[in-house]
């Protein structure tokens, strides 16, 4: 589901690499909210959540393995969107990414 309904809750992640590293273009991305994963191609993408506490965890597949994983713990209210960005590395791609709320 990529689109949130009115009074829904829940988490926006947008997942993105620069120009430069246009190679991730053809793995996906790894999202694990509260140990539930997702393989999804990098973009946006929404997940709808009860209110409470959630631990999300992104990174991208490579080699056989997840790479450039990093993790943030958000707390929902009921109604409540929270919008995140990760941005792999700059210089290295296999170093944990970036996540910031937006």
């Amino acid at each position: 589901m990529d689109q949130p309904t009115e009074g829904q809750s829940g988490v926006s992640i947008l997942t993105t690499f620069r120009v430069n590293q246009f190679p991730l273009k053809r793995v996906k991305t790894h999202i694990k909210i509260d140990r539930v994963k997702s393989a999804l191609p990098w973009g946006t993408h929404f997940f709808p959540l009860r209110s409470g506490h959630h631990d999300i965890e992104i990174g991208f597949w490579s080699w056989g393995r997840i790479a450039g994983e990093n993790g943030i713990s958000v707390d929902l209210v009921d109604g409540e969107i929270v919008s995140l960005v990760y941005r792999v590395h700059k210089y290295w791609a296999f170093l944990p990414g970036s996540i910031s709320i937006v």
